[in-house]
């Protein structure tokens, strides 16, 4: 199953941008309302303006149920736990770790 069709991930979020994944309507909706814009990639980008932006981003995003992606390095996995962390995210959030291109597990 193509998890891009019942939820967000979020493939970027550590830069100046916001950047997730959909093919949900409702979901690519709501990113809609609130000021992200789709691309020729099909991939809905917000500008992030400041910290206090992109922590309002990110509690919106769990709020939608997005899936922050797992693995090496600096993923987006462990940026939202370093929110956490200091406390300024206080919400449990969804993440998406891949097995293959085609098989993933949620937590």
């Amino acid at each position: 199953m193509n998890p891009e069709l019942e939820f967000l991930i979020v493939t970027e979020l550590a830069g100046d941008r916001a950047a997730v994944k959909t093919e949900n309507l409702f979901l690519a909706a709501q990113l809609i309302s609130i000021g992200f814009r789709i691309n020729e990639s099909s991939t809905f980008n917000l500008a992030i303006r400041d910290e206090d932006h992109r922590l309002s981003v990110i509690d919106i995003l769990i709020e939608l149920g997005a899936l922050f992606s797992s693995g090496r390095d600096w993923s987006l996995e462990e940026l939202v736990r370093y929110y956490v962390e200091l406390r300024e995210i206080n919400k449990k959030f969804k993440v998406i770790s891949w097995k293959n291109p085609h098989g993933y597990t949620v937590r």
